[in-house]
């Protein structure tokens, strides 16, 4: 029987890092993770941008659908002095030279002195509140018919030197008027003659 020297122990397998082989596999891996940390990083700020900006979008968007402000008119002070003045500028008190109608857009402020067409009496507004809804020009209508009954607002004697002085009154007559915050009633003593009235009207 032969003798057979003993086998040599194994030598256990070197680490894959190493090896320069393994070396290079272990940095390659190491540079790819590194990649793709990077890369999800990047995807979600983009994502986060695009998410960001939809925002940003919708905001504007909902800004811009917002109604603007009701503007009440002022409807008090003094007497506007003489000039051309729009209709929501008149205060009450003014007298008017060449009146069209209560309806006119604009108005010529002369002194009460001297002759004019028309006197505005009154100014008021039918309502303050920003909520409430446009009731409708009927309902309008009377309640301006209400508002402007001036007589205990004038000078009789004044007034009784013209027997045909009438009323002429303004007021909203739709829904975007009255939305938009005209909800003045202005009522105007004027002749049905057509012919000027002298003197101030308002005691």
């Amino acid at each position: 029987m032969s003798q057979e020297s003993p086998s040599e122990p194994l030598s256990p397998k070197p680490k894959l890092t190493d090896t320069p082989a393994g070396q290079s596999v272990f940095v390659g891996l190491w540079i790819a993770g590194t990649l793709l940390v990077l890369a999800a990083a990047a995807g979600a700020f983009v994502l986060g941008q695009q998410v960001a900006g939809g925002d940003d979008a919708e905001v504007v968007a909902v800004d811009a659908e917002l109604e603007p402000a009701v503007v009440f008119p002022e409807l008090s002070g003094i007497a506007q002095a003489p000039g051309v003045w729009t209709w929501e500028e008149l205060r009450g008190g003014e007298c008017i030279s060449g009146f069209e109608g209560a309806f006119a857009e604009e108005f010529t402020v002369v002194s009460c002195v001297g002759p004019h067409d028309a006197q505005l009496i009154s100014a008021q507004l039918l309502s303050g509140d920003v909520e409430a809804s446009y009731p409708g020009e009927e309902q309008v209508l009377a309640t301006a018919r209400e508002r402007c009954d001036v007589r205990g607002l004038v000078d009789y004697s004044v007034a009784e030197n013209y027997a045909d002085l009438i009323v002429d009154y303004s007021y909203p007559v739709t829904t975007e008027q009255w939305d938009s915050g005209a909800r003045g009633v202005y009522c105007f003593v004027t002749r049905q003659s057509g012919d000027d009235i002298e003197g101030d009207l308002i005691p």
